[in-house]
């Protein structure tokens, strides 16, 4: 597991999370998806599954479902900087500006003296 990334409280979630890690630490993204995602069933408001499976999904290349997560997890903490960075990130890779701009306004909100996040916000204007 990730020095950044702690593990969800629900037991069943702890041990799909845990199955999910190895599985990616092998490269095995689909079946780490499916054990993030179950994990995410027993913990549904656990931010870090969903940032979790968002990344994963990303690994598949399934960037409309990465998006769909991540906006779950903007909804389901709406002052979540990292949510709305990533969604931010996710919208510049796919050439979405205005959309973009918009999660890295919300982000700065969030998190108003995130240097990072002002300097990325401050480029897109």
């Amino acid at each position: 597991m990730g020095k950044d990334t702690e593990a969800p409280v629900v037991p069943d979630a702890q041990y799909h999370f845990l199955q999910g890690e190895m599985l990616s630490q092998q490269g095995d993204f689909a079946g780490a998806l499916r054990e993030y995602e179950a994990a995410a069933e027993s913990d549904p408001d656990s931010i870090d599954l969903l940032f979790r499976v968002a990344q994963t999904q990303l690994a598949l290349g399934n960037v409309g479902a990465a998006e769909k997560t991540l906006r779950r997890a903007t909804e389901t903490d709406p002052l979540n900087y990292v949510a709305h960075a990533l969604l931010g990130k996710l919208y510049y890779n796919t050439a979405r500006m205005d959309q973009a701009v918009e999660e890295y306004r919300l982000a700065t909100q969030a998190q108003p003296y995130n240097l990072e996040g002002l300097l990325l916000y401050g480029a897109l204007l």
